[in-house]
């Protein structure tokens, strides 16, 4: 007697699963980087160039995807059709084999392993056909991974590159450097800005940090601002946070590491420990925009991430962002 179960076991296992939903993240939306571009001093053409191409093959791969579950629900009909019709002939076959002493059960048993035999080769050749289908698609996965790191490996790494023949805009010159939130950072905005929403004189908030009384500062403030000096000429790198290259929060970031002190990664987030006013500044004490930071010096003077870093006297505004205040992060 042939145990059905045990025979068409192989068969149920045959059946390929269901292939897995493919996510692929949306692309940021890059329409605006056409008009930064000049505005950050850099060519934004790599980016959008790379943003197009992997878009399209962002498109190519849930056209693959989609094409790969379609021939695996095909190939698992299939087979589970062909598992139904070998289950009904094995069960009609098997009867007289339940009936003992049928002279009949010899041929009966040798009928059932032929359709047993039959309908594994038919498996084998379904599975068989099923990769032949999805090969094609395949050398397409390859084809869209290669061109899209490609794509990738043509972005420059750090800030926009610039154009050739575009000169650096002069540090006093208000032009417009990414922080590592993306918003502007503008270490030479001049003088008169409005920061706050408010018109402010660089030159009375200078002489208000220079003419306080606590001009020692503590001793980890001293670290930091003595470590930030060592980066003084570094280059302006997006996202930098390491010497030989920092953006603003990174810059501050860093120099308080030096000096035992751990404070947060952005801009908007270094506005911790005790908010002061400019005639209290010490040196150490951090200078906070909605989109950018620097480290009071001493002697009216604040040391920033431009590019590259640099020293420009304390003030108030900075490219048109909020001003947050004076924070000093030790307490």
């Amino acid at each position: 007697m042939i145990d059905l179960a045990s025979a068409i076991a192989p068969l149920a296992a045959a059946r390929p699963p269901g292939l897995p939903g493919v996510e692929t993240p949306e692309l940021p939306d890059l329409a605006a980087a056409g008009a930064l571009g000049p505005l950050l001093g850099g060519d934004p053409e790599p980016y959008l160039r790379a943003g197009a191409v992997l878009e399209q093959e962002r498109g190519e791969l849930t056209g693959v995807a989609a094409e790969a579950a379609a021939l695996a629900d095909g190939a698992r009909h299939d087979l589970t059709a062909l598992l139904a019709e070998t289950l009904d002939r094995l069960i009609r076959t098997a009867l007289p084999m339940a009936m003992p002493g049928n002279p009949v059960a010899p041929a009966a048993m040798a009928e059932a392993i032929g359709i047993l035999t039959d309908a594994r080769l038919r498996a084998e050749e379904r599975l068989e056909r099923l990769a032949a289908e999805l090969a094609p698609l395949a050398a397409r996965l390859e084809q869209v991974a290669g061109r899209a790191a490609e794509a990738s490996g043509a972005v420059p790494e750090g800030a926009f590159t610039r154009p050739t023949g575009l000169d650096a805009a002069p540090a006093d010159a208000g032009a417009a450097t990414p922080d590592a939130a993306g918003r502007p950072d503008a270490p030479g905005a001049a003088a008169g800005a409005a920061g706050d929403g408010e018109p402010h004189d660089a030159d009375a908030v200078a002489a208000a940090a220079g003419g306080g009384t606590s001009e020692s500062g503590s001793a980890q403030g001293e670290a930091a601002v003595a470590a930030a000096r060592t980066q003084l000429g570094t280059p302006y790198v997006w996202g930098g946070t390491q010497p030989g290259g920092f953006d603003c929060s990174g810059l501050t970031q860093w120099a308080y590491r030096q000096a035992g002190v751990e404070i947060p990664r952005t801009a908007e987030e270094q506005a911790v420990g005790r908010a002061v006013s400019a005639e209290e500044l010490q040196p150490g004490d951090l200078a906070v925009w909605d989109g950018h930071v620097a480290m009071y010096a001493g002697d009216g003077q604040m040391i920033e991430a431009g590019d590259p870093v640099q020293t420009n006297p304390v003030r108030t505004s900075n490219m048109g962002m909020t001003f947050k205040g004076f924070y000093r992060p030790t307490g």
